[in-house]
């Protein structure tokens, strides 16, 4: 795979590089944000973490939003004595869905292009690889790393898109508008995205973090580090797939940090107020 870099700056410490990746998936040219400090280089990159953007955004979206200007300076100096670099992959709203046609597939197209080109040269492994998202892009990351968690130290998102309805029903998603008091435009909007890349229900559960985790116990997660939170007025109603899954994992005894935020939404703000935290709590033990 060639890539070129299309543009780059300086964010802090940070020097932000955007690649162009000379391949394209249903049309769309895939790039791809890298981001490390200004003196390093790819053999001194000892961790690597993957930030997943949300369904109606690109791999733009993290650095438009502003969330490395969020880390605080203690933090910034331990990432850099770890060697991090982050990356920022395109992937449409796609949640990561190995489709069939493996030209269209975004699964595949992360794991045999996107890891191999970043991790090039660098120390990074399974133990010091992580995976990061929020919204679609954090149910993308939630369920790869479920599928594949051997491949990953740790996995952490916000508002991950956990579902708790039947996306091909009217009726279940009424039920579910009704209980969750979820906004009915922004709920449209999640189950066009659903139904959009998933033809069915039975290919959805296995790429349904509240399913997956359910042939999973600590002996497969023993180890790793689980981050996710929501506000309480999440526009979609996603704290009640959050708390189902924090349900599942408590029984499970799998230590991992949940939190249901007070008086958050779905939006930049939290994603701005809570980034900071989530890289924390993933960095904690190295």
């Amino acid at each position: 795979m060639k890539t070129a870099v299309i543009n780059q700056k300086t964010i802090g410490r940070f020097q932000y590089q955007r690649h162009s990746l000379g391949l394209y998936i249903n049309g769309t040219e895939l790039k791809a944000g890298m981001l490390r400090f200004q003196n390093q280089t790819s053999p001194q990159i000892k961790h690597t973490f993957y930030l997943l953007h949300g369904g109606n955004g690109d791999d733009l979206q993290p650095i438009e939003a502003g969330l490395f200007e969020t880390l605080p300076e203690q933090l910034v100096k331990k990432l850099e004595t770890l060697g991090v670099q982050f990356i920022m992959p395109y992937i449409g709203a796609s949640f990561l869905y190995d489709h069939i046609d493996p030209k269209q597939s975004y699964l595949r197209y992360f794991k045999e292009q996107i890891i191999p080109e970043f991790e090039k040269e660098t120390q990074t492994n399974h133990q010091t690889r992580f995976l990061m998202g929020y919204s679609t892009g954090g149910q993308a990351a939630l369920n790869n790393f479920l599928a594949t968690p051997q491949n990953y130290r740790g996995v952490g998102v916000h508002f991950p898109a956990l579902i708790h309805y039947d996306f091909l029903s009217s009726d279940s998603m009424n039920t579910y508008q009704n209980r969750t008091g979820a906004d009915p435009n922004y709920l449209k909007i999640a189950t066009q995205c659903f139904q959009s890349v998933f033809p069915d229900l039975v290919t959805f559960s296995k790429y349904n973090p509240l399913e997956q985790i359910q042939f999973l116990g600590l002996p497969e997660l023993y180890g790793k580090r689980i981050y996710f939170d929501v506000g309480s007025l999440d526009e979609f109603g996603l704290f009640e797939g959050c708390e189902i899954f924090h349900e599942s994992l408590m029984k499970k005894d799998i230590p991992h940090f949940f939190e249901t935020v007070s008086g958050m939404k779905h939006d930049t703000d939290f994603l701005k107020a809570r980034f900071a935290g989530l890289v924390s709590y993933l960095i904690q033990d190295l």
